[in-house]
């Protein structure tokens, strides 16, 4: 069959085989949004290194080196460009107050690798919306990350319409299988170069697909010439693609028995992938005397111990980690989907492999025609090999490091094609769409499942600033150290046991250098005499004073036993703060001077 005789969809019917990509685009990014939201700042994998790097250019007005200080610095510099650009109005000055190690996650405390929280950083509540400052920078570029989600997912859509022009189900189960897979929602919906070479990369297959379907012009190689380069200049994983578009021109030049069409249309290929890679690999080669600076990486980052292909592709717990972590683990791959997801989520492989058989022996010429043959099919399914390439080099070198499946993600629009056209070739005549369609619904309910369900809980965010209003307001003059102000109180008498409920709310106006516990007392007014005391870290530790910021709120509750008096009486609150190693008080400043060790509060109980 040839291109011309091939049906064309025009006018209404044309919208309406249009209307499922426009439907699925708005659910991805209605739901990037939602898992942007969902995950505190840094609590993405690396998301501190790509955002330093940000920074870096927008300070520097240059690219980093291994001496910038931060893993990121060998990466290309596009993605980060860009993302400079979108947030150059934002005040960033301010991020180092942002980060604060949470000391009980498995990073931090390396002997408790499993069993900690998952959670890297201690979160407050000033990270929510309304966002500002660095919040604000980092949800911004987490948007442009679903934006550039959002073209991945419509190259899958486009590449199913390329091969199969006349299947809109076929087109609508490829596109699902990428807008509705977790893990690829989490990373668009997370600051990194990952999706913006899948993206580029997606894109990429488009002109190397229309190449090995006979459209020999010129602007098909400049096209995709132009598209590898920009793949590679968001991150080198996207040298994979020439291999995929070396593999489109050799086929279009066999296919047109003219040895001459190869040296022309590589060209015409590598004339753009030049002009935009050329610059960077060669201040590489200038600087580190190795144009890729791989060299220089493994200087920065050792190898961990080499191994073989084989030790990789032929390990079932390698492989295990990469399905999961390619479908289904948050935060620093620490947070996963629920083990009966990943089990149910294995059965794609074998169900659509079944499905490409049949397929490949009568399907393709009966309902399930490819424009240009089982050759596309073909080419999508090197696409799908090539982008293992890097990342397994990157197992082999770096070991349990680099089994990520987000380095995989280049190949996720092909995978969601050949996925999906097994499953439509399941089932013969009206009944094929049923199995795409399930598959479809089951991902989108595992999507919309997962923020609310495996995500928002993990997080807690610390502090509270709804209720300090409510509280008793004390003297906003009084300062612990000039870092940390009592903002308000609530007390309330237990009448049955004789106990007091104190809550304190605190505001941090600095950076304490100490992780102070605070001491709440309860003092006889007439000789001071302390009748009863309860100490205490904030939130048991878990949110230590050293690492408040500026704007902080935090709450502390206290219960205090009251002697057996007559109502009503009159005491004194003695409230502060110490280092519980020295026992030394964080000093009361008042005009700037110290001027107490401790806050005095009246109580008259009734």
């Amino acid at each position: 069959m040839t291109n011309e005789s091939l049906p064309r969809i025009t006018g209404y019917k044309n919208i309406i085989s249009w209307l499922p990509l426009a439907i699925i685009i708005i659910a991805f990014v209605t739901l990037g949004g939602y898992y942007s939201v969902a995950t505190p700042l840094w609590e993405a994998p690396d998301e501190p290194s790509h955002f330093h790097y940000v920074r870096y250019l927008l300070d520097q007005k240059t690219l980093p080196t291994p001496e910038s200080g931060f893993d990121t610095w060998h990466h290309p510099p596009l993605f980060y460009l860009i993302a400079a650009l979108a947030v150059s109005d934002i005040e960033l000055s301010d991020y180092i107050n942002w980060r604060r190690p949470n000391p009980k996650s498995f990073i931090v405390d390396q002997t408790n690798p499993t069993n900690g929280p998952p959670g890297i950083q201690l979160h407050s509540a000033r990270e929510l919306p309304p966002y500002q400052d660095i919040p604000l920078a980092v949800h911004r570029l987490r948007w442009l990350n679903v934006l550039f989600g959002a073209v991945t997912v419509a190259a899958a859509y486009l590449l199913s319409k390329k091969i199969f022009p006349l299947q809109t189900w076929l087109a609508v189960g490829a596109t699902s299988v990428v807008a509705f897979n977790p893990q690829f929602l989490f990373g668009s919906a997370s600051l990194n170069n990952d999706i913006a070479l899948t993206a580029a990369f997606s894109l990429g297959l488009l002109p190397a697909i229309a190449i090995v379907q006979g459209d020999h012009r010129w602007r098909q190689f400049v096209g995709l010439g132009a598209l590898t380069g920009i793949a590679i200049l968001f991150k080198q994983s996207g040298l994979a693609l020439v291999g995929v578009a070396g593999a489109a021109i050799l086929w279009a030049a066999w296919q047109s028995r003219q040895g001459k069409n190869l040296f022309k249309w590589s060209a015409w290929f590598g004339l753009p992938l030049a002009l935009l890679t050329g610059p960077f690999y060669l201040r590489n080669a200038l600087l580190y005397g190795d144009p890729f600076a791989y060299k220089m990486h493994q200087a920065v980052h050792p190898p961990t111990g080499a191994r073989t292909l084989w030790d990789v592709i032929g390990n079932a717990n390698t492989l295990n980690r990469l399905h999961r972590t390619f479908w289904g683990y948050f935060g620093w791959a620490n947070l996963p989907l629920p083990e009966i997801a990943f089990k149910i989520l294995m059965l794609i492989y074998p169900i659509a492999l079944l499905g490409l058989v049949i397929w490949l022996g009568w399907g393709r010429n009966r309902w399930a025609k490819a424009k240009g043959g089982a050759v596309t099919i073909a080419l999508l399914l090197l696409a799908i090999v090539a982008a293992w390439a890097i990342p397994l080099r990157y197992i082999m070198t770096f070991g349990a490091f680099g089994v990520q499946g987000r380095y995989f993600f280049p190949m996720i629009a092909a995978l969601g094609v050949v996925v999906s056209l097994g499953f439509y070739s399941l089932l013969p005549g009206k009944g094929r769409s049923l199995p795409v369609i399930g598959l479809s619904l089951a991902l989108f309910a595992l999507a919309v499942w997962t923020p609310a369900n495996i995500i928002q809980p993990a997080y807690p965010y610390l502090g509270d600033t709804s209720s300090i209003l409510q509280m008793r307001q004390v003297d906003r003059a009084d300062e612990f150290g000039g870092v940390i102000e009592l903002a308000g109180y609530s007390a309330n008498l237990n009448g049955q046991n004789g106990h007091l409920s104190l809550t304190l709310f605190w505001r941090a106006t600095g950076i304490p250098q100490q992780d102070y516990t605070i001491f709440a007392h309860l003092l006889n007014p007439d000789d001071g005499v302390m009748l009863s005391q309860d100490d205490r870290r904030p939130l048991d530790g878990d949110f230590p004073t050293n690492v408040w910021r500026p704007g902080d709120v935090m709450r502390t509750a206290h219960s205090l036993q009251l002697p057996e008096a007559t109502s009503p009486a009159l005491y004194i609150l003695e409230i502060g703060l110490y280092d519980w190693k020295t026992g030394e008080r964080l000093p009361v400043f008042q005009g700037g001077q110290a001027a107490d060790s401790a806050v005095y509060l009246e109580y008259l109980a009734e």
